[in-house]
Formats: structure tokens, C-alpha cells, sequence
């Protein structure tokens, strides 16, 4: 039996991020807005508080253009699309125009969380045919998608248990990345230890690994992926899919036509 969805524009509002000029004389007000472009997702969807960040007053805010906790922006342009969502330290902040603005109608959060939205446009599947649907400038690695052809995808929809599993296994895929590159780093690492004889001549230097803190890397990666496994088991008992259900990715396919 194919699993309900919805199309995007019929749960969530998409609008494009502010373009308005910001002179400079007004920039850099304290407490002001947030102003967060590209460059705060330059590679990842996670927010790049290290960078700095311009901010403004009210009198150059549009007011549907603020942002909320919850909120998803959507890259429509650059050299790849990334999504990320708000959180309540990144505001009071307004996004740029390189970011489509996703946010859920208020019917649609009794059974969707955008987290579960984040996770599905962040899916390998959306991003490629983002990707393949976009225009790309020609001489250069820059492209934009259109707004249309955000509003036609269609979103799963499942319950809030089923949403909660999914975002749990992406947590520890997270750590489970993080642990993997804590165990290359130890394999790259090598402490030497200094053999003498006498008259303290060096006779041998020897590479000593850390067999331990590899070993204990390794055991952690194992719990965290014995973890997964259990809970794609009760998703797939539930009928539940990790990966984009066979009709979502029908229909992508039958709107690429548009442009």
C-alpha cells in the first residue's frame, strides 16, 4: 500500500530571503538582526557561528521575512545546495536571498517535525535531483533552482514515532562519523619510544600505537552501529522506510519537467 504524501507547497510556505540593501551606517547594531548568508553554509548544514555575522535594526526588516525556530533555508544558489534549519541562539536573524525560507503551516506541525522536513531535503536522493533540476551558469560551478520545482516535491509522511527513529539514527551516524575520524587520526598517530645501551647510545627507536584508544574508538563505533541496526529492524517491522519511498521517487522523476 504506497504511504501518504504530501506535496511541499500544500504543509509548508516558501518564501525567498531579503535582498533589501543595508547601508552601511546602519550595520552592526547591537542586539540587532542576524543578517545569515551562503557563507554560514559554506560546505555543511550545520551554522558556522565562527564566522562573523552582520546585524541591523528593525527599520530594515520585512516583517514576514523573520526568522523562527524551526525555520529551514534552502540554498537556491551556489555550488551546492545545502539545507539547514533555525535554532532559537541564531536569533532574532533574517537570511539572505541565496536561501529559499521553509516553514511549516500550522495544521502541518500535528504531524510533521522540521527536524523530520530538514532530514528528508538534506536525503542524497533530493540533493541530486536538486542538483539535475537546477540551472548552471555557464564557465563556472554556480547554479540556482526555482522555487517550482521545491513547492512540487512530495514528503512522506509518517508517524511522529517513525520521524523520531529516523532522527535518532542520524544523530549516531553523526557520532559514529566523529568517532571514525578520532580512530584515523589515531591510526596516523605514532608514539616513539628510545631504546639505550650503554653509555646512553641510542640503540633502537621503536613506533609505539595506541592500541588501546584504538580499540576502545572501535568498540564504541560497533555499540553505535548495533544501535542502528536495532532501530531500522523496528522500522522495517513498521513498514517504514530509512530511504525515500519507490513513489516519492516516481514523482520526482515525473515533474522534472518543470523549470
Amino acid at each position: 500500500m504506497p504511504r501518504e504524501t504530501k506535496k511541499l507547497w500544500e504543509i509548508t510556505s516558501i518564501i525567498s530571503g531579503s535582498n533589501k540593501p543595508i547601508p552601511k551606517d546602519h550595520e552592526n547594531v547591537e542586539g540587532g538582526y542576524k543578517y545569515i548568508t551562503r557563507k554560514h553554509y559554506s560546505s555543511t548544514p550545520e551554522f558556522d557561528e565562527t564566522l562573523p555575522i552582520r546585524t541591523f535594526g528593525l527599520s530594515y526588516v520585512i516583517r514576514n521575512q523573520v526568522l523562527d525556530v524551526g525555520d529551514i533555508l534552502f540554498a537556491s544558489k551556489g555550488a551546492n545546495f545545502i539545507a539547514g534549519i533555525i535554532t532559537n541562539d541564531m536569533l532574532p536573524a533574517i537570511a539572505s536571498a541565496d536561501f529559499f525560507v521553509i516553514r511549516l503551516k500550522k495544521f502541518a506541525e500535528d504531524f510533521i517535525k522540521p527536524e523530520y522536513l530538514l532530514w528528508f531535503l538534506q536525503n542524497e536522493i533530493i540533493m541530486n535531483y536538486a542538483e539535475g533540476q537546477a540551472h548552471h551558469h555557464p564557465g563556472g560551478k554556480s547554479m540556482h533552482i526555482k522555487k517550482s520545482v521545491l513547492t512540487e516535491m512530495e514528503i512522506p509522511i509518517i508517524s511522529f514515532e517513525e520521524q523520531d527513529k529516523i532522527l535518532h539514527i542520524q544523530t549516531l551516524q553523526k557520532k559514529i562519523a566523529s568517532l571514525q575520524n578520532q580512530l584515523n587520526e589515531e591510526m596516523n598517530k605514532a608514539t616513539f619510544q628510545v631504546l639505550y645501551g650503554e653509555d646512553n647510545q641510542i640503540l633502537e627507536v621503536i613506533s609505539v600505537s595506541s592500541e588501546n584508544k584504538k580499540a576502545e574508538i572501535s568498540q564504541q563505533i560497533g555499540k553505535l552501529q548495533r544501535k542502528i541496526f536495532t532501530i531500522q529492524q523496528e522500522l522495517n517491522s513498521s513498514n517504514s522506510e530509512i530511504k525515500l519511498p519507490k513513489e516519492v521517487v516516481k514523482n520526482l522523476k515525473e515533474i522534472s519537467t518543470i523549470s
